[in-house]
């Protein structure tokens, strides 16, 4: 077992934690049992990462899980396949790299700058779905939390998500998908985006914020960067010397895949 998934076994918890674990579930079983998606979903994994987002208070953990049982109910995001966001997805403005961090960590990308629609309908289902796909696989290796890489290269205003869209997407990661998140590296952000930053960081948890890393410009922040991956399988646009991570060919066929493994494990 790896050090990330050793953190996240429940085996290696106390007696009192362990307890908490089998009473957040009891408490929330009424509003589980009446559906198959939201029992294969709720694994003790998943109790164990409520209750650290709020400090193994029972009663704020439950009230967390409860909202989020209400929105995955209400979203369905376990149904969500590639084929419906895919006109969403084309670009390359939100993918899971095949290169995983140096820690065995799944690896989102971020890249505003390839924004090439005006849904916030769309573009939320394709962000609900790419963390779906991307936690999915974190759980498959057991490696659980995920690293998000935001490349701001090529943004602006004309490419900006709108203010609702971006507080709709942070309150998803913070409420919904607690304890995912290891770290956020921000690559590039021009100085135009501290505008959007004193607007939205008001609104990250203090938890969440600690782990925004904004990485330096040069060398120094090629070597921030390098702590974080192999710089030889990096694509280039990152200062690495690996190819362009994304080819909509390629994504499409692996994400197809993924959503195949997904409808075999809801169906266990």
């Amino acid at each position: 077992m790896s050090p990330i998934s050793k953190y996240y076994d429940p085996s290696s918890l106390g007696d009192e934690q362990k307890a908490k674990i089998s009473e957040l579930r009891a408490r929330v079983n009424a509003d589980v049992e009446k559906s198959p998606a939201l029992q294969a979903w709720l694994t003790d994994i998943t109790i164990l990462r409520y209750l650290r987002a709020r400090s193994w208070d029972l009663n704020r953990a439950e009230e967390m899980l409860r909202a989020t049982l209400v929105w995955r109910e209400s979203v369905k995001p376990e149904e969500i396949r590639w084929e419906t966001i895919e006109g969403e997805a084309k670009t390359g403005k939100l993918f899971n790299m095949e290169l995983q961090d140096r820690e065995g960590r799944h690896v989102l990308v971020m890249r505003p700058a390839n924004e090439n629609t005006s849904s916030h309908e769309g573009q939320i289902k394709n962000l609900i779905y790419m963390m779906e796909t991307t936690c999915f696989q974190a759980d498959e290796d057991e490696s659980v939390q995920i690293t998000i890489l935001q490349d701001f290269v090529g943004y602006s205003l004309r490419n900006a998500p709108p203010m609702k869209t971006t507080r709709e997407t942070l309150g998803i990661l913070q409420n919904h998908y607690p304890e995912r998140l290891k770290v956020s590296l921000m690559h590039a952000a021009p100085s135009m985006f501290s505008m959007l930053w004193r607007g939205i960081s008001p609104f990250i948890d203090p938890v969440t914020y600690k782990k925004i890393v904004f990485l330096e410009k040069g060398a120094k922040g090629q070597e921030a960067m390098g702590k974080h991956f192999d710089m030889d399988r990096l694509e280039s646009a990152f200062g690495g010397k690996g190819p362009a991570a994304f080819s909509l060919e390629e994504f499409a066929a692996r994400m197809r895949k993924i959503d195949a493994r997904r409808c075999t494990a809801g169906s266990q």
